[in-house]
């Protein structure tokens, strides 16, 4: 929503232009980059991560063996 100034002097109304005109340039950007998010693909994860990962679950089963409760919910399982 543009900003209205109550003043109706020139001033006034191109200010009111110009933060109109920024207003919605501002939402077809969003929208093009909203549908460039949505069209991406995610991505795959690399087996390099994968043992990365597995590296740092056994550490923390190491750490946790007198408590046995290993908290799983820090980790991605994706």
């Amino acid at each position: 929503m543009p900003i209205v100034l109550h003043n109706n002097n020139n001033e006034n109304n191109i200010v009111n232009k110009i933060l109109f005109f920024i207003l919605h340039i501002l939402f077809i950007l969003f929208f093009i980059l909203y549908g460039i998010l949505l069209a991406k693909d995610p991505g795959k994860i690399k087996s390099s991560d994968i043992n990365k990962l597995k590296e740092l679950l056994m550490n923390e089963m190491d750490e946790n063996k007198s408590n046995e409760d290993l908290n799983l919910k820090n980790y991605c399982y994706k």
